[in-house]
């Protein structure tokens, strides 16, 4: 597979403002044609020469050749939009979006209702939890912070005065 090939399914893609989908689809369908022709080819003859491979490639390199690869690139692309597009458009409606919408309303308030009975229930375990995390906080204190908080403090000599 020559890079030709590829530049001239390019090619011929840009100047008729075709998308990249169908550009790649197009090489691999002459890929996929070369690649058979030059089976067939040793099939029937047992081999190919250079020369033989080199015909074969300037045959399939044709403009017409290269326009039939666009045009059923497009087929293939077209096929494969209506086929994996069609089921959703023809069954949306406005019945099954309300239900769906509800659903995860009700299932969140419910997720929501879950929790706080969690909470209320397990309100001492929690507390076992995060009380030593406050008791270890407040022992942690160091002489300096102990003193700075008795100096915001008024003294009643302070006050004497």
């Amino acid at each position: 597979m020559s890079s030709s090939a590829f530049d001239a399914i390019s090619k011929f893609c840009l100047d008729n403002d075709k998308d990249f989908p169908v550009r790649n689809q197009a090489f691999a369908i002459y890929a996929q044609k070369l690649k058979e022709a030059i089976e067939n080819h040793k099939q029937k003859n047992g081999r190919i020469t250079p020369a033989q491979e080199s015909t074969i490639h300037n045959m399939m390199e044709s403009e017409s050749e290269i326009r039939g690869y666009v045009v059923a690139a497009e087929r293939i692309i077209s096929d494969i939009k209506e086929t994996a597009i069609e089921p959703y458009k023809s069954s949306f409606n406005w019945k099954d979006y309300w239900i769906s919408v509800s659903s995860s309303v009700l299932g969140a308030f419910f997720y929501s209702v879950l929790l706080v009975i969690m909470f209320v229930v397990a309100e001492e375990q929690i507390k076992s939890w995060v009380a030593p995390m406050v008791y270890e906080r407040q022992s942690i204190q160091t002489p300096a912070d102990q003193n700075s908080n008795n100096s915001m403090q008024p003294t009643a000599n302070a006050s004497a005065d």
